[in-house]
């Protein structure tokens, strides 16, 4: 075991927020919101812990909004909107990488190949309707208003209650991106920084593996980690806790490592890894008066 290894490799991954951050720092730049990029990066340190400590309760999506709209003064329905066109990325890069991951590996799976296929071109059809249909506002009111006609009144009125989002705030927020000066900006930014993401997350994983003597090139890494991700994701378990641990060991087995090394580089990883995501966001976390461990009373702060 190479103890260096192992922690230039831990210190790498305190680096994948900062690379997070830059990701948002391009949206709301785009939007002409100022926020410094080492200010996104303590937020979102502090909003990796609180979903890995609560993630039933969308935890870091309250506190991101939490802080942002005391410290800043961002309305929520901008942070609410940022998010969703991250996690749109996020899904078209897992996909995408998952694909690729399936046909290396060259093993039957539930789900089809060219399922996978059809469901990243339509999460890339999202945002490419997203960013340059000029119709779609529109679109959104009438389909919220047949949504409002058929569903129960009480559910209505609790997803009004919950999301603070009025009909015309949708159309409102759509048209700003369709016709924001910066929106090439945006899409480039976003490319850059996804990428940026995904390379920071293999290099560390590689560099932990090499640490505890266990040699894995290039394309094995990226089968080992970024599959159970996608995995994870898709299961419906918050967080994909479990479906990501047992995904990776397995895929390990399928490469001819052992299950003593597949199971012991899996959960050294993980722990090590949520250890520090949790210490840093509770220390960062006191800067602004937070406390991850109970994101209701900073859901209620919010409301």
């Amino acid at each position: 075991m190479n103890k260096l290894l192992i922690g230039i490799a831990l210190m790498a991954y305190i680096l994948i927020p900062v690379s997070m951050a830059l990701r948002s720092w391009f949206l709301y730049r785009g939007m002409n919101l100022k926020i410094s990029l080492p200010v996104l990066s303590e937020i979102l340190m502090i909003v990796s812990a609180a979903n890995v400590i609560a993630p039933f309760r969308a935890a870091g999506l309250v506190i991101r909004t939490y802080i942002l709209k005391k410290t800043y003064s961002f309305p929520h329905k901008i942070n609410l909107t940022i998010t969703g066109i991250e996690q749109l990325f996020d899904l078209v890069a897992q996909i995408i990488v998952a694909v690729l991951c399936i046909y290396l590996v060259g093993f039957n799976i539930e789900m089809d190949i060219k399922f996978k296929i059809i469901i990243a071109f339509l999460a890339f059809l999202m945002l490419v309707i997203l960013w340059f249909w000029k119709g779609l506002g529109n679109f959104c009111y009438k389909i919220m208003e047949i949504f409002e006609k058929r569903l129960p009144k009480r559910l209505i009125k609790f997803l009004k209650e919950k999301t603070k989002i009025k009909k015309r705030h949708v159309v409102e927020l759509i048209k700003s991106i369709q016709n924001n000066k910066n929106k090439w900006f945006m899409i480039l930014g976003l490319s850059f920084s996804t990428i940026l993401v995904y390379f920071n997350f293999t290099i560390a994983f590689w560099l932990f593996a090499k640490g505890m003597s266990i040699s894995l090139n290039l394309t094995q890494v990226i089968i080992i980690f970024w599959l159970p991700m996608f995995l994870g994701r898709v299961s419906g378990i918050p967080g994909g806790f479990g479906v990501r641990e047992a995904s990776m060991i397995y895929l390990m087995n399928l490469m001819g490592f052992s299950s003593m090394d597949a199971t012991s580089l899996t959960i050294s990883f993980r722990i090590s890894t949520i250890i520090i995501i949790i210490v840093m966001g509770i220390l960062l976390g006191t800067k602004y008066g937070i406390n991850i461990f109970k994101p209701d009373r900073i859901k209620k702060e919010n409301e």
